[in-house]
């Protein structure tokens, strides 16, 4: 991916981090490609009690 690290945590972090300054819930999809992005965002937030939203 070209990026270094646990990309579930990194999605985590970035909710969390998100929520606790805006207080505004979101998902986060992580891809090599925007598309994919978007696909992987969709899916994480229809399956966020699976997921977590990530």
């Amino acid at each position: 991916t070209g990026m270094p690290g646990d990309l579930t945590e990194l999605g985590r972090s970035i909710r969390s981090k998100v929520h606790r300054c805006t207080g505004i819930p979101v998902g986060v999809g992580i891809a090599p490609t925007k598309t994919l992005a978007k696909l992987a965002n969709h899916t994480a937030k229809r399956l966020q009690a699976h997921t977590g939203g990530v």
